[in-house]
């Protein structure tokens, strides 16, 4: 070892096991952190009978919750999953639609969003996953006003017990409306032709108000780097127009 070379030893240090508090359910404003946006795959399903089910492509991605910072610490972050396909669920409606999907979160930003592709996906027709997510990274640093509530830690297929969590249950309708960022221009977010899109996807009944093992996992280990600083970028043009005045019901 060279003379003044610094090393590293486990002799004499505390093993600690990381655990995170949620912060308390009600409404706070989230600044969208583009560049943790990504195309995800879901885990094989199975169902009762052995037979593989189809999957789908998702994103998922981290809104930093402002005003949760204490005692000099960086504010807290919340993951969320944004799901793809357009087939009707047990309900009859599209789980993009729902307040806490790509449509409730267009609307909290008081913007609709033209342009997205659509891709085939296990014979369906689903929002194409690249083109949501350029669309998605444009609006880095973009601050919208949501729900959050706190989900109760549940087992995976394992048995292990998650920890309780703070959840995205609703983005809150943006009044009035407003351009957005990069609202006059008119650019196509379409899916690059030829290359292959990833075929996973959230079940239907995870899809209803669970978030995926998968994000879970990233979820505690993605808070535990919290004291990092988020790279940003300047927020690029998206394909949006004015939103109409008239609020829409929250669901």
């Amino acid at each position: 070892m060279a003379k003044g070379e610094k090393t590293f030893s486990t002799l004499g240090r505390e093993v600690r096991r990381y655990t995170s508090e949620p912060f308390p359910a009600g409404d706070y404003q989230l600044k969208i952190l583009g560049d943790t946006f990504e195309i995800r795959k879901a885990e094989t399903k199975v169902d009762k009978d052995g037979n593989e089910v189809p999957t789908f492509s998702y994103i998922n991605g981290a809104f930093e919750v402002l005003g949760t910072g204490e005692d000099g610490k960086r504010n807290r972050r919340v993951y969320h999953n944004f799901f793809l396909r357009q087939k009707p669920g047990k309900d009859g409606s599209v789980m993009s639609d729902r307040a806490d999907q790509i449509v409730g979160l267009a609307r909290g930003l008081g913007v609709e969003i033209e342009g997205i592709s659509m891709v085939q996906q296990n014979g369906e027709d689903i929002i194409g996953p690249k083109s949501l997510l350029k669309w998605l990274q444009s609006q880095d640093g973009a601050v919208v006003d949501a729900h959050i509530k706190v989900a109760r830690g549940r087992k995976d297929a394992q048995g292990n017990m998650y920890q309780d969590r703070n959840e995205i249950e609703y983005f809150i309708e943006k009044e009035g409306g407003s351009s957005g960022p990069g609202s006059d221009d008119d650019e196509e977010f379409e899916d690059e032709e030829g290359e292959e899109v990833e075929q996973d996807e959230a079940e239907e009944d995870e899809e209803d108000d669970e978030t995926t093992e998968e994000e879970d996992e990233e979820d505690d280990e993605d808070e535990e780097d919290e004291e990092e600083p988020a790279s940003r970028r300047k927020p690029a043009k998206a394909p949006v127009k004015k939103a109409a005045a008239k609020k829409r019901g929250r669901r």
